[in-house]
């Protein structure tokens, strides 16, 4: 499953439904790699509940692109398949991101260069990462991007902000449990153990 040699990078053109228009490009040069996502920080964001922040790489790697599954919690599928391991993937081949198809496209192909001159997407310059209504390449996010750790995650100042009212909960309820069997042991402690 090697590309070309004499291709110096492909296109991924990304769309919301089977056989729907493409509405977003990202150029991923020879080399590279790139993350798919929920958050920001991704090379390429898509703004869905069911993704996970850090969902997906494609990794250029001498000549073959590897995907890879971060983990998510909802998969991801290639060609249908749920993507279990490091997998080769070809020119043609469709990965499925929740309801996003991100396609990889040759260069030369007809819907590479209509999705690339619907998103703008371009080989140098400075912009921010991809979305799913705008495009850039990856050349171009590697440039402007901050660093960023292998996975978003933790209880470090960024991610504090993200905590669900459900984890907010649990998390109350685990500290009034423990507060209630540390008062039920000062009280028996109290009265001698009696």
């Amino acid at each position: 499953m090697s590309l070309p040699k004499d291709i110096d990078h492909i296109v991924l053109v990304i769309s919301r439904r089977s056989g729907g228009q493409p509405e977003s490009a990202v150029i991923l040069p020879r080399g590279q790699s790139i993350q798919v996502g929920r958050s920001s920080r991704n090379d390429i964001s898509i703004d869905n509940p069911a993704v996970s922040r850090a969902h997906l790489t494609l990794t250029w790697q001498g000549d073959k692109i590897i995907a890879r599954d971060l983990g998510s919690l909802n998969g991801t599928l290639l060609n249908r398949h749920k993507l279990k391991a490091d997998t080769g993937v070809q020119i043609g081949d469709v990965l499925k991101v929740s309801d996003t198809r991100i396609t990889l496209h040759s260069p030369d192909s007809s819907v590479a260069k209509e999705a690339i001159s619907i998103s703008g997407a371009k080989t140098s310059g400075t912009a921010d990462n991809a979305t799913i209504s705008g495009s850039v390449s990856v050349q171009d996010r590697l440039k402007t991007a901050p660093a960023r750790r292998e996975h978003e995650g933790g209880f470090g100042p960024e991610s504090s902000a993200n905590l669900s009212k459900k984890a907010v909960t649990r998390i109350v309820l685990v500290v009034a449990g423990c507060a209630f069997l540390l008062g039920a042991a000062f009280v028996i402690l109290a009265n001698g153990g009696n």
